[in-house]
């Protein structure tokens, strides 16, 4: 119905001489206040089930039929994906079986690889110990030097009695017997002079090449091991890090192959749709009507990759739709307060609220493209348990002329 003619019946209705000047100012008030439409009630939750496949219908429910959440609607012929599902699930296995191979290996390297650290921890430690047991104060190096210096010691000190006792020998009148004992007391001086020498050359010895070599060896003992212990670590770190690669792609394959899995089994599990919410059944139609569907939902009936099979519709959360003129449009907020009046509830007032409002222009024919009308959603508060989707009404949002 025309919106200039809506409105003058509106104030035929109300405004006529008998009313009073004050009830004529208020219908004045409030129609200027008011932006009045005519719309038709619908469902503010609509669910859509669609094919996930191509497939064919084995059984659906009737249109028109009350469901309950959980309910079967629909129920699509699935062999050929429960067949793909049972390829993918050996695909899934083997990649889950190669992920386990390579943690196995990753695992015994790590095994490996800390027995032999031990060892060369071992050999560190005891290259070590070796170096500090030559060079420490009380170590091999400095036993030996004082070993060696009190055997000088005491040999100086022999050596010293030694001349002395010659020297008192020499003293004596010449006898044999003084003789014999100059003998033997000169004879235990070549000997104590050999053995000073010799105690003095061991010394010579340890100090220019013993001590030198034996600490070079040393060093070169704990550099050796140091450095087998780093070869150790570093080819053990490339190792685990080829096999960490190794492992992650092994765990990027299963994650892509479950993902495939899981939609597989999602479509099936689709197959066999259940009603999301608690609703009424819809099945599709074109514009030219019900009669007039582009493929008719039943049984037998193929269906293509996501073809709109039905719609279950919420029928106790209800909306009304209106569609407002441009040159008002600008009034409307979300969150105005409205009135509602279905024409099958007579004189009854539904109180609703602005849920939404249109950005984009409604589709117009072509005789009225000049006219731009956009599309509001009006909530139900409390609406009767006879009110039914389809039913028609106005609708007056509380919307105040703009200040200009």
């Amino acid at each position: 119905m025309n919106t200039k003619l809506i409105t003058a019946l509106y104030l035929l209705i109300f405004f006529n001489p008998y009313l009073t000047i004050a009830q004529n100012q208020d219908l004045e008030r409030r129609v200027a206040q008011t932006v009045r439409e005519y719309g038709e009630i619908e469902s503010a939750n609509v669910v859509e089930i669609r094919s996930p496949m191509a497939s064919t219908i084995l059984s659906v429910i009737a249109e028109g039929k009350t469901v309950k959440q959980g309910e079967t609607l629909v129920r699509l012929d699935a062999a050929m994906v429960r067949e793909k599902i049972e390829e993918q699930s050996i695909v899934v296995a083997t990649v889950k079986a190669e992920l386990t191979q390579a943690q196995v290996i990753l695992d015994s390297l790590k095994t490996e690889f800390n027995g032999k650290l031990a060892i060369t921890d071992r050999a560190v430690e005891v290259a070590n110990l070796g170096l500090r047991r030559f060079v420490a104060k009380d170590g091999e190096l400095a036993l030996r030097q004082e070993e060696i210096n009190l055997e000088i010691k005491l040999g100086n000190g022999r050596l010293s009695r030694l001349q002395k006792t010659a020297d008192k020998i020499k003293s004596l009148n010449e006898s044999k017997q003084r003789n014999d004992e100059l003998a033997e007391i000169t004879a235990a001086i070549i000997e104590a002079k050999a053995k000073l020498a010799l105690a003095n050359d061991k010394k010579i010895f340890l100090n220019k090449h013993f001590q030198k070599e034996e600490l070079a060896t040393l060093q070169l003992a704990l550099s050796k091991a140091q450095h087998e212990k780093l070869i150790g670590i570093g080819t053990f770190e490339n190792q685990v890090r080829v096999r960490e690669a190794n492992m992650l792609a092994a765990k990027t394959a299963l994650a892509i192959q479950q993902e495939k899995l899981d939609q597989l089994k999602k479509v099936a599990f689709d197959c066999n749709a259940p009603s999301p919410i608690d609703g009424l059944v819809i099945y599709p139609a074109t514009s030219a009507g019900r009669a007039a569907r582009s493929s008719k939902t039943e049984v037998g009936a193929k269906v293509i990759n996501n073809q709109l099979i039905m719609k279950v519709v919420d029928s106790k959360n209800l909306q009304i739709r209106v569609s407002v003129n441009q040159s008002r449009i600008r009034r409307i907020r979300v969150g105005q307060s409205a009135v509602i009046r279905v024409d099958a509830a007579g004189d009854l007032e539904l109180k609703g609220k602005v849920v939404q409002i249109s950005t984009v222009p409604e589709a117009t024919l072509w005789l009225t493209n000049d006219v731009r009308r956009y599309a509001v959603i009006v909530s139900l508060e409390n609406p009767p348990s006879f009110l039914r989707l389809g039913m028609t009404g106005a609708v007056e949002v509380n919307a105040p002329p703009l200040q200009k």
